[in-house]
């Protein structure tokens, strides 16, 4: 991602503190190709936010065909969060970052870690309390400082993930929470990955299910008012509040991964996946909200049971993949 350019820097807003900033109209755009294989050939199958959103024929994953530019991401980013929102963030994710915590510590040793988006860092404030050595990266000023200077996290770095040079072979784990949807080229940044990560060392992500959330598209077909008002009661993500039925809300969101589809990009790349876990939600909105994600996320487990594994319909779900370990005697070969 190019660096950011000062002409078209969002202006930090005074309004309360809240969980993010989503609402956007992005000024200069690109036409894009799908980012996983290449393929030109797709379906178009849905429009939001006046962006065509398709899907690639040829390796299935669902993308926003123009896309803002690179200079847009990075100012859109800069203000993703508000000054004084890390208690609400904080709150939403703990349930979640204490989980991961568990996961990478069984599956690792404490080593060397970096988070690509960390936001306020208290992600890797958990894994450095447990011995890890703490990297991360994120476009928010405001979060990046936060992390620097009230956690103590001494190699956390303002930038663009794919513009901050790291030793090639330095990490034992990097992880990627919620954002490889958000950025134009996620192979580019797996592809980055792997080569950051030592023979053997993890690469863990959350993603957003396409595969459930699509349920929104088919939904609109039954639009009324009594449908909207109950998805406008269960929903808090939209940038758009008049349209409910969005599923990537562009430009926010650019790709939708499925664990199928995430998996096969792993793959392609040259990872062995681990784990696809059920996550459920991060901690947010109303008891309605809350009743509602947990409803999901034990009704997906089931299913993914029952089917031994073909249905899954979680509302979020984590992908581990390992880089070989056998790529330690081939670089020493």
């Amino acid at each position: 991602m190019a660096g950011l350019n000062t002409d078209n820097v969002f202006v930090m807003s005074t309004h309360r503190p809240k969980l993010e900033n989503r609402k956007w109209t992005a000024r200069e755009r690109k036409d894009v190709v799908c980012n996983v294989c290449s393929s030109g050939r797709y379906a178009h199958i849905a429009q939001e936010n006046d962006y065509d959103i398709v899907q690639c024929t040829q390796c299935q994953t669902i993308y926003v065909k123009q896309q803002p530019s690179d200079n847009e991401l990075a100012a859109f980013y800069a203000q993703y969060v508000d000054q004084g929102a890390h208690p609400k963030w904080e709150q939403a994710m703990r349930g979640l970052f204490q989980q991961d915590m568990a996961r990478i510590n069984t599956l690792h040793a404490p080593g060397k870690i970096l988070d690509i988006g960390c936001c306020f860092g208290f992600f890797l404030h958990t894994m450095q309390n447990c011995g890890w050595e703490a990297h991360g990266c994120d476009l928010s000023p405001v979060a990046t400082h936060h992390a620097q200077h009230e956690l103590g996290l001494s190699h956390v770095r303002c930038g663009s993930f794919m513009d901050l040079e790291y030793p090639s072979g330095s990490f034992d784990v990097i992880t990627v929470w919620y954002v490889l949807h958000h950025l134009p080229d996620p192979k580019g940044v797996l592809q980055k990955i792997y080569a950051l990560l030592k023979p053997g060392g993890i690469v863990a992500l959350r993603l957003p299910n396409i595969d459930l959330l699509q349920l929104a598209w088919w939904l609109q077909r039954f639009d009324s008012l009594p449908l909207r008002t109950f998805i406008k009661s269960i929903r808090k993500e939209t940038s758009n509040e008049q349209e409910p039925f969005n599923v990537l809300d562009p430009p926010y969101n650019l790709f939708g991964f499925s664990p199928q589809t995430m998996c096969d990009l792993g793959r392609r790349l040259g990872f062995h996946p681990l784990w696809i876990t059920n996550d459920g939600m991060l901690n947010r909105g109303n008891l309605i909200n809350r009743v509602v994600d947990n409803s999901l996320k034990h009704g997906a487990s089931c299913l993914k049971r029952i089917s031994r594994g073909r249905w899954d319909y979680s509302i979020s779900f984590s992908y581990y993949g390992q880089k070989p370990k056998q790529a330690e005697q081939t670089e020493t070969a």
